[in-house]
């Protein structure tokens, strides 16, 4: 009788593939890493776009508010302090910005969807969000 015995799998086979596979990616990624540094990625101009900040009335969020209004981007506000929500808009305004506020606690699901609402209604789409939480 002829009894058929396969051969064992060759596990350098399998090895010496992964090594290969592994060393190809990381020249790709090098190759993708010098070309980037030479001819980096154009940037983003947010002069058309309307840009929701939430936590706006401080700290980072009033930062962010800041530095997007220097690119000439419309800003709504949201915060749930509204005195301080103000003095950023204040800020905004002084800068030469244009800026809508709103006063929302965002922890609450209606108030979120009842200013989200009011939002669009009043201003637009709104084409980037930034959530600043504390």
């Amino acid at each position: 009788m002829n009894s058929f015995t396969p051969e064992p799998v060759r596990r350098e086979s399998v090895f010496s593939k992964e090594v290969f596979v592994s060393i190809k990616r990381f020249i790709l990624v090098i190759i993708q890493s010098i070309y980037r540094f030479f001819i980096p990625q154009s940037k983003k101009f947010v002069s058309e776009d309307i840009i929701l900040v939430t936590g706006s009335g401080s700290g980072l969020g009033r930062s962010l508010a800041t530095q997007f209004s220097g690119l000439r981007a419309t800003l709504v506000l949201w915060d749930i302090n509204s005195q301080n929500n103000e003095e950023t808009a204040a800020i905004i305004r002084a800068m030469g910005g244009h800026c809508f506020t709103y006063t929302c606690d965002v922890s609450n699901r209606e108030d979120v969807y009842k200013t989200a609402k009011l939002v669009k209604q009043e201003v637009g789409e709104i084409t980037i969000l930034i959530i600043m939480l504390g």
